[in-house]
């Protein structure tokens, strides 16, 4: 198929256009969606999760999330795999007694001000990693795994089981051929 440059011009000036609305319409959304949380909703976040169902699979999920953490008490879990979102409040915040405390966690003024999508651009590409770096990644795994046993996070009768995982991931080690 031939197509003229002036063609794709037309069609990249497109995307860009439709992009920058896609994310000002998202953006107004989610700011509807906190503010009545926030508000006359009770803490009502349900329509997060189906807004990030709504959303095309893109960065623009991610910048979604960080933003919401940076802004409210919203949490979300799932999005991995196609598994589908589920938006609740974080447990600080339902611990929260004052009502003054509450409203504090919900930083409208700043959600608004700040957009979602402009997160997008602080946030670094993921790096590549070498092998030393990956060992590094699962020793630190055991390190984990020992503060969560001495916190008492870990079922009882797996702490034993939890302790010699612990010890072995945090020695591993790995020779390339």
């Amino acid at each position: 198929m031939k197509t003229s440059l002036k063609v794709i011009d037309k069609r990249i000036a497109r995307v860009g256009k439709l992009g920058a609305e896609l994310n000002d319409y998202i953006h107004e959304t989610a700011l509807m969606i906190v503010t009545h949380a926030a508000t006359v909703g009770a803490g009502d976040v349900s329509r997060v999760s189906l807004l990030m169902a709504a959303m095309p699979n893109s960065l623009r999920k991610t910048a979604l999330k960080t933003w919401l953490g940076l802004y409210t008490p919203v949490v979300l879990d799932g999005g991995k795999g196609g598994e589908p979102y589920s938006a609740r409040l974080s447990a600080n915040y339902k611990e929260l007694k004052d009502d003054a405390k509450k409203a504090a966690a919900w930083k409208l003024d700043d959600a608004a001000a700040n957009p979602f999508y402009a997160i997008a651009d602080a946030v670094p590409e993921e790096k590549e990693y070498d092998l030393a770096a990956l060992i590094k990644m699962i020793q630190s795994f055991g390190k984990r795994i020992t503060a969560k046993v001495e916190a008492g996070k870990v079922a009882a009768n797996d702490v034993e089981a939890a302790k010699a995982l612990a010890a072995t991931v945090e020695h591993f080690e790995f020779k390339a051929a």
